[in-house]
């Protein structure tokens, strides 16, 4: 069944799993009833008739994380994780157990509150209830095992994790001790794919009417701006203000867009074409040998007086700064590589719906989308403005899920990606 399926049908589309029924269930008025066939737990067979079984302790550890993950024993040394019904979300819990002390995905944001009314610990959760209620990404969870593809559940309402310690009797040195105490601590409890809800908060009192929070969540539910958004929602809450809530339906808007892009000939289409153009960057960086594992961390401060140079060029050459910043980036990369008038990139895009209070909504809304340049240009400004050029011709198709773009069209996993953030200050700060 498998392989005729897979004759016929694009590799995106062919089954993960098949799932035996003597009957499809039926509503009380004789239709399917698709939620029940969702809740039947798909039947991986077994994609060869001997599996290559591991042969080294890390083969052995990744097998071992594999078969939790996707729920199933049937695994090969040499299969993909994506061919074998992987998938973005399932493969950040993958990063997540291979390296449980990498804080990739564990996020914990700051910031200081004040109440002209007074804070207490009281006031605290009630708006906190207040935001689960008014966003469906604070009351979800995540089912990757159970139906025939991962599911997000949204629960009615989740029970509220807070921490809440009062300080305010002690003074200033000892406060920033015990505000930093709590914050390797919150660094160090990590979820599971199991846990609802996937956040929690942490509220260090230092005044009558001053606190230090931390929001700790999952990235797979929050992105960036969502944080920026929960923290105005939350001071809001706070002081007894009204605020902006986005509707449910922006999240399923959201799942809807990604699932159409999959479908869309007009989107399969153009990343097909960024394959081939994707096909220098397939393989080994020339000149760098293999073997070096491992991430490294590095940061740099960009000063005022750069930062005002950079919007400068952007506006003699009618870009704007995140162009000029990628331009660097890009050649960079062409640098490190030795390619020659080439470089190629994962560029980290905003996905969120198109619809009036779609930037209110929390939830995870990215998108990460292969970016290749070919032609870097004899300037800056050229550089600067194939990068625009590239990013434009992608914006219309960004909703295409990244593991589809890699089972489907071969583009290779990106490892190196960009991304430009630049939000307003929140009311929290």
């Amino acid at each position: 069944m498998r392989g005729r399926l897979a004759a016929r049908l694009p590799g995106y589309m062919a089954p993960s799993s098949f799932v035996s029924l003597d009957a499809l269930p039926l509503t009380s008025n004789g239709k399917i009833d698709r939620d029940a066939l969702g809740r039947v737990p798909g039947i991986p067979l077994p994609r060869r008739s001997q599996a290559r079984k591991p042969q080294t302790d890390a083969e052995a550890a990744l097998y071992s994380i594999w078969a939790d993950i996707l729920g199933t024993s049937a695994i090969s040394r040499d299969d993909s994780f994506f061919a074998i019904g992987g998938d973005s979300m399932r493969g950040m819990l993958f990063e997540a157990a291979r390296n449980p002390d990498a804080s990739t995905y564990h996020v914990v944001s700051a910031t200081g509150v004040t109440s002209a009314r007074g804070l207490s610990e009281q006031d605290v959760r009630a708006a906190l209830w207040r935001l689960a209620e008014d966003n469906v990404a604070l009351r979800m969870s995540f089912d990757l095992l159970h139906y025939q593809r991962p599911m997000q559940i949204v629960h009615r309402l989740p029970e509220l994790r807070l921490v809440y310690l009062d300080v305010s009797a002690l003074g200033g040195q000892e406060q920033e001790q015990r505000i930093s105490d709590v914050f390797v601590e919150e660094q160090a409890r990590r979820f599971t794919e199991h846990d609802c809800p996937l956040w929690r908060m942490a509220c260090v009192q230092v005044s009558p009417q001053a606190a230090e929070v931390m929001l700790v969540h999952h990235h797979a539910i929050l992105d960036g701006w969502s944080v920026a958004r929960f923290f105005d929602q939350f001071t809001a809450a706070l002081s007894g203000r009204p605020y902006h809530a986005a509707p449910a339906s922006i999240n399923e808007a959201a799942v809807r867009l990604e699932e159409e892009a999959v479908l869309s000939a007009r989107d399969n289409d153009f990343w097909r074409s960024q394959a081939e153009i994707w096909a220098p960057a397939a393989g080994q960086p020339p000149g760098r040998g293999r073997g070096a594992s491992g991430v490294v961390s590095a940061q740099a401060h960009i000063g005022t007086p750069l930062r005002e140079a950079v919007r400068d060029a952007a506006a003699r050459w009618q870009c704007s700064p995140k162009h000029v910043y990628l331009a660097a980036h890009l050649r960079a990369i062409a640098k490190f590589a030795r390619w020659d008038d080439y470089a190629a990139t994962g560029v980290v895009i905003n996905g969120r719906p198109e619809l009036p209070e779609a930037h209110n909504a929390l939830g995870m809304f990215l998108n990460v989308v292969p970016l290749a340049v070919a032609g870097l240009g004899s300037s800056w400004a050229e550089l600067a403005h194939a990068a625009m050029a590239a990013e434009t011709r992608l914006q219309p198709h960004r909703w295409f899920p990244q593991a589809t773009m890699v089972t489907k069209f071969g583009i290779p996993l990106l490892n190196l990606c960009f991304n430009y953030t630049d939000f307003p200050a929140t009311a929290a700060t």
